[in-house]
């Protein structure tokens, strides 16, 4: 599923800041603790994922202009998710992250058309 982050971006930054770091053991703030091996697997994992999601939106919006609120939904029905908390707490704060960042760097475009906020693919 989904990742818990904000900034897309600064996650990735973040994850590939660890695989070149020295270091013989991965301790997350909570879980498992990884080996070198299993940890860099895993950081390698995180990334992929963070990626396919940008993806994943990427080709939501191909389908036309949507409001965050739609591609939330959309996401929601491809990922799923345990409940209403899930939604608002992991969900929401990703993709709205990652349409900020699919926006900076120039993947998407936004316009204001009546009360509504419509994302496009460039």
């Amino acid at each position: 599923g989904v990742l818990y982050y904000t900034d897309p971006d600064l996650a990735i930054d973040s994850l590939n800041k660890i695989l070149k770091l020295d270091w013989d053991y991965l301790i997350p703030g909570h879980g498992d603790v990884f080996d070198r091996d299993d940890g860099t697997k895993l950081v390698r994992e995180n990334i992929r994922r963070i990626e396919q999601i940008d993806k994943t939106i990427l080709s939501i919006i191909d389908r036309g202009g949507l409001t965050e609120s739609e591609i939330l939904s959309e996401v929601v029905g491809i990922f799923g998710a345990k409940n209403e908390k899930a939604v608002l707490n992991v969900l929401k704060p990703a993709v709205s992250g990652h349409l900020s960042s699919l926006y900076r760097r120039g993947h998407i475009d936004l316009r204001l058309e009546g009360n509504r906020l419509v994302f496009y693919r460039l």
